[in-house]
């Protein structure tokens, strides 16, 4: 997972980087936004939950992450949308 995947992935969940930071148990959240700066690489563990966070929604709500309303639409859809500047959602 490269830092743009990672920064859609976040987006999409609603998370804050102290949010996502939690939710996989890492130091803070200024290690996401080094993630996403390109000055860390992302952990292979981080990217595969972050992948089953966005395909499992029964993950998602056992670990009370709240719905969002991107989620009507599947990732690879809504992804395509935010690259291509459609989707415009709360960092």
């Amino acid at each position: 997972m490269n830092k743009d995947e990672l920064l859609r992935a976040r987006i999409y969940l609603g998370l804050s980087h102290d949010g996502l930071a939690e939710v996989l148990e890492v130091a803070a959240g200024r290690t996401v936004r080094r993630w996403e700066a390109g000055e860390k690489e992302v952990p292979g563990p981080a990217a595969v939950l972050l992948d089953v966070l966005i395909e499992f929604p029964e993950v998602r709500e056992f670990l009370d992450i709240p719905p969002q309303p991107q989620w009507e639409t599947p990732f690879e859809e809504w992804e395509k949308l935010f690259i291509a500047g459609a989707v415009n959602p709360k960092p």
